[in-house]
Order: C-alpha cells, then structure tokens, then sequence
C-alpha cells in the first residue's frame, strides 16, 4: 500500500554528491524539453541507470551482445527505459538528480492548490525496498512545490504534497519537502513545480530512506495511555494534516474488531495526531490537526480489525512547539 504523507525538516545537507542515482530521459518527456539542462545529470557510477553516458551507467554491452552489470550497488533497481510520461526514471537509493527548469513546461494540473502556471518536471521511481521515504528539493535555487502521484504517472489523487517545508510566517524555507511509505517494487510519481510562472532555475532533488526508531509499545491494553516530553525541535514524521515539530511516536494492537478513539486530551501544547497502519512506512488511517481549536487535543476515531497493530504519532505543528504531549485510546 501507498501511504499518504507530508513532509519534514531533514538534514539541510542532504545526502553527499556521491551519494546518487538518476537517469536521463532518452524519450519526448511530458514537459517537452530535449535540452539537457532541464532533465538534469547524476553522477554516481554506482547506481544503476538508463543513461546512455557510459560514465554514468552500470548496464554495458559485451561483445556477445549480452548484459553485463557493472558496479550495480545492493540497494539499486533496474526497472527498465522511463515512462513516456515521465521527464527522468530514477534509480537506486540514495538519489540526486541536478539540473535547470528554464525549458520545462506546465504540464501538470497543481498539487492542492499549489504550482498554478509553474514550470513542471517529472520523475518516476521504484522502491528497492520497503520503507519510508523522504523526498526534497533542498538546494534548489527557486521557490518549488513537490507533489507525489501514485504509481508510475498514475492520476491523482496526490499522495503527498508540500510548497514550503518550512513556514512559520517570519521564517519560511522555499524548499519543499514530502514523505511516503512504499513496499518492495511499488512506483511513485514525484512532480517538481515552480510555485509560479516566474520560478524556474536550479534544481537538486533529493530521496532517501528515512531511519524510524522503535516506538514505544503500548500493547493491546484498553484503556491504553502514553506520554512524554516533546522538546522544541524539527521531528522526523509529518503528515497529510501537518506536523512540522519534533513527535512521540507509540505502537498499539487492537484487542478486537471495532471502533476505537484516539486523542491527544492533557497535553500540554497543540498537537498534530496521525496514524499509519503497522509501522512508521504503513498507509495513512487517519490525521487531525488541532491548531484550528480552542484547546490544544485533538482526536481520531478509527474502526480497526481484530490484532490489526496501528502506528500512532503525537506531532507539534511546528518546531516551536513541545511540552508533555499525550495519547490516549478508548473503545469508540
């Protein structure tokens, strides 16, 4: 399953110029641009592509005609020549791909309201693995907007979307940045747009797989209740409904089928609550938001299946948020 996510603050660096994995489009690309400096360029030798640059591709021809892999790296996938619909395939784990928007096109319709009449490009990519996965445009040198489709150019609905990854009306951050959770062999779509008409220019897009620590376990107890201190930081998770903070994350069975409450009551700050199924990489069940409120709770109700284990995250809305934050789960 696709998970639906939104985004985070990772590491401002990035991965390293030798951590990359991309490939050139050699087919018509939806954004209509042959010129190179808009499909962008890779650089590592290690990971497979669909290149025909010989430095840069690990698939080569001997003189039987037969395929020979070349410093293939355990983590890459070969998944065959992009999509007709795509502008570059992707390959491999970590990714960077570089390049220049200036010739791209507006081809896709905008990410819930963002992007309207920017300059689009078009990636396709498959998970080598199961996980969650982080993608950004941090390095980009123009105000971009990050969209996620399903699939290899599947239509919407979008499973993630992101203008600014960080926006605290004094302090924004242009870059933009989304999460999603995939297993082994499924496909997304990652849509880099220009906010507007006039942004256009360098482009760094970034995916990597995100490291999710063990979260505490509350078992199949009803009632369940857990808590911590949540310090004033970037988190790790976000999702579709926000959480731009640092979080608690809590992993909870249901004891049987039926319709279960879930809510954030006695912490100390607004809170952001969302839960995924099974882990950290699982589908999006639910997310809600508490900033809109008077008070700082907010809650869920989820019918579950019989042992159906839940993967429950209590978010600040932003970094400047925090405090003892609480989760509380009760029959429905």
């Amino acid at each position: 399953m696709l998970s639906t996510l939104g985004c985070s603050a990772p590491d401002p660096a990035g991965p390293g110029e030798d951590e990359l994995g991309a490939s050139e489009d050699t087919t018509d690309s939806t954004a209509g641009t042959e010129d190179e400096s808009s499909t962008g360029t890779t650089e590592d030798e290690s990971s497979t592509s669909t290149t025909e640059d010989e430095s840069s591709t690990s698939t080569t021809e001997d003189e039987s005609g037969a395929d020979t892999t070349e410093g293939e790296s355990e983590e890459s996938t070969d998944t065959g020549p992009p999509p007709d619909c795509a502008d570059m395939h992707l390959e491999g784990l970590p990714v960077l791909v570089q390049g220049n928007s200036a010739d791209a096109d507006d081809e896709f319709d905008s990410c819930l309201g963002y992007g309207v009449g920017g300059r689009d490009l078009s990636f396709t990519w498959t998970a080598p693995k199961t996980g969650l996965f982080s993608v950004d445009s941090i390095g980009s040198d123009y105000d971009t907007v990050l969209g996620l489709l399903p699939g290899l150019c599947e239509p919407e609905p979008w499973l993630a979307c992101n203008d600014d990854y960080i926006d605290l009306g004094d302090v924004v951050d242009a870059d933009s940045q989304v999460q999603l959770g995939l297993h082994e062999g499924e496909s997304m779509t990652i849509i880099l747009d220009g906010k507007r008409g006039s942004s256009f220019g360098d482009y760094a897009l970034h995916i990597e797989e995100l490291s999710c620590p063990a979260p505490e376990d509350l078992g199949d107890a009803l009632p369940a209740t857990g808590s911590g201190e949540v310090e004033w930081d970037h988190g790790l998770y976000t999702a579709s409904c926000g959480g731009w903070g640092n979080e608690l994350s809590f992993s909870w069975t249901a004891p049987a089928a039926g319709t279960y409450a879930f809510d954030t009551q006695g912490s100390e700050d607004y809170t952001v609550l969302y839960v995924r199924d099974e882990g950290c990489w699982g589908p999006e069940l639910g997310c809600a938001d508490a900033t809109e409120g008077e008070e700082p709770w907010t809650s869920l109700t989820l019918d579950l299946d019989a042992d159906q284990t839940v993967f429950v995250v209590v978010d600040a809305p932003a970094h400047d948020f925090g405090g003892n934050f609480v989760i509380n789960i009760n029959p429905g």
